[in-house]
């Protein structure tokens, strides 16, 4: 189904979904040239996150929840935290726009979640479209210097690919979990998500938050507590309760129309930023790697 078939006040959602999550990559090169690791500004994703919709909780959708929804909050909270990890390696081997790149590609398992789970179609052009993602993800792994990089930080070119596939499969636990719920009905008009949602999400920023913020105290690390902490983990709290927010909102649409558009305008986001903030090169390989994310949502998206 086109996008034209959808109202526009409902496709803005994951597009400012898309525009959230691109600040959480700003935060995270933004804090790496401050001393700050990625652990450091998720641990105020966690944080920001579990206050927000715990707050929005209330004790009787506690008692309700079914255990789907506290299993794939735990599920995912534990995957970003891994995702995270990644993520800090990513940033010390290569650039930003590589690694971005890879993280919103989730909407290629969340589009075959969707047609096998929910027998949304796939047609040909959409086929191209996940081909297209994967040449992406191959363009980026050609990225793999990043402008302030001494020679003995590169790394191989199949390493790094490698590490980005990784980063790909577990970032896309949270978006194939948030498709999920979203789309299961319980009653008329009612999905998993908008009855338990805030729950959901409780349990997922806990369980982000919990291994970091031990890992933390053990190493005796209050990085995460100074002022460039608060406020670079702050920006990337904001996104992130911003862009799962917003996709939360429009889950139950079609997963190649939301994620992908969610996908195209934070990989445009960061990538720009990347250029213009960071001093990364714009040089052919990286007008490839954009050029390919963007035609690849779009034709997942027609």
């Amino acid at each position: 189904m086109p996008l034209t078939a959808f109202p526009p006040a409902l496709l803005s959602l994951p597009i400012l979904s898309g525009i959230a999550f691109a600040f959480i990559g700003i935060a995270y090169r933004r804090g790496q040239q401050r001393g700050l690791t990625a652990l450091h500004i998720v641990f105020h994703m966690g944080l920001w996150g579990a206050v927000f919709f715990a707050l929005g909780t209330g004790p009787e959708r506690w008692t309700e929840a079914p255990m789907i929804i506290l299993t794939l909050g735990l599920v995912g909270g534990i995957t970003q935290w891994l995702t995270a990890i990644l993520i800090g390696w990513a940033l010390r081997l290569g650039p930003l726009s590589p690694m971005w790149c890879a993280l919103n590609l989730t909407f290629l398992p969340v589009t075959l979640h969707s047609a096998v789970m929910f027998h949304e179609p796939v047609p040909p052009v959409k086929i191209a479209g996940l081909g297209l993602a994967v040449a992406t993800v191959i363009l980026a792994s050609l990225r793999t210097r990043d402008p302030e990089d001494e020679p003995s930080q590169l790394v191989s070119a199949p390493l790094y690919g490698l590490l980005l596939v990784a980063l790909l499969l577990f970032n896309s636990v949270m978006h194939v979990s948030i498709k999920h719920l979203g789309t299961v009905e319980i009653s008329e008009g009612e999905t998993l998500m908008t009855a338990f949602g805030p729950v959901f999400f409780t349990c997922l920023y806990v369980a982000l938050l919990i291994p970091i913020a031990v890992q933390h105290a053990l190493q005796r690390d209050r990085r995460a507590l100074s002022r460039r902490g608060w406020v670079w983990g702050s920006v990337a709290g904001i996104g992130s309760i911003g862009g799962v927010g917003f996709l939360a909102l429009s889950a139950s649409l079609p997963g190649a129309v939301v994620f992908t558009l969610s996908a195209v305008f934070s990989i445009l986001g960061a990538g720009i930023a990347s250029v213009t903030l960071f001093g990364e090169q714009a040089n052919r390989i990286w007008f490839a790697m954009m050029g390919a994310a963007v035609a690849s949502v779009v034709l997942v998206s027609l």
